[in-house]
């Protein structure tokens, strides 16, 4: 119940500081941006089953597909080709791209602050505050309360913060029946913290109301790249900084 209304309450500020201040752009572009990846993916998909792997190759190369979800993508294409059973993952991946025709919906925005998944390693040393389902925080275990706001502040302007955003996409009515359940795509992009300081150079309400003050920083706006990093948990690493140490979620009992 305590950790349903918590989120209640933050919840909306991760998403406006998520949106407007570290990913820099609307939800109606983002997710007109995740539509095209997936379907551009969908296609490399079918490539791969081919053997045909310069798509998909390619958007790894660009950053626009993780590392881990390419290996799996690519182990499961030669998997297809050497079990021949081509045809039915052809398929199969026929009806989930029909979903991608379908309604598009954020289901989860979930903010990370103080970790990036490129530079993650074994967590240790590090413990993680994730009671909020919209929220984890993470920091080096001789950093101060991570209920804190200037431990969060320190964070955001030394290491930066991670935004993860799951897509949904339904089949559209004259093919659901037939189409399976619903596709879910996450979605996400690290933010350093001199891009988040140069996006707050001039003062304006940030997550947890801090701001980084005046700060002289070049204020060009900028778009951090946004790399697909699952698809319907089939890497199911999602939560990358679980490997830290789990804090006390609550503060009275946090001595930091």
């Amino acid at each position: 119940m305590l950790r349903r209304a918590l989120d209640l309450m933050v919840r909306p500020m991760v998403v406006d500081f998520s949106f407007s201040e570290a990913l820099r752009v609307r939800r109606t572009d983002l997710l007109h941006g995740a539509s095209a990846a997936a379907n551009i993916v969908s296609v490399a998909c079918g490539d791969a089953l081919r053997g045909d792997m310069a798509m998909l190759d390619a958007l790894h190369q660009d950053g626009a597909v993780d590392v881990r979800l390419h290996e799996r993508l690519c182990q499961d294409a030669l998997r297809s080709r050497q079990q021949g059973d081509v045809a039915m993952r052809e398929a199969e991946l026929l009806r989930r791209r029909s979903h991608l025709q379908g309604a598009a919906s954020i289901e989860e925005v979930r903010l990370i602050v103080g970790a990036h998944r490129a530079t993650w390693s074994s967590g240790d040393g590090m413990r993680r505050l994730d009671f909020l389902p919209s929220l984890a925080i993470v920091a080096p275990h001789h950093a101060g309360s991570l209920w804190a706001q200037e431990t969060q502040q320190a964070l955001l302007a030394s290491v930066g913060c991670t935004v993860q955003c799951r897509v949904r996409y339904e089949a559209t009515s004259d093919v659901e029946a037939t189409a399976g359940p619903p596709q879910l795509y996450l979605f996400e992009a690290a933010v350093t913290g001199e891009e988040l300081i140069a996006s707050c150079a001039k003062p304006r309400r940030s997550f947890a109301g801090l701001r980084f003050g005046e700060v002289e920083v070049d204020a060009t706006d900028y778009a951090p790249p946004i790399a697909l990093v699952d698809i319907n948990g089939l890497v199911g690493n999602a939560a990358f900084w679980h490997s830290a140490e789990s804090a006390n979620p609550f503060p009275f009992c946090d001595n930091g």
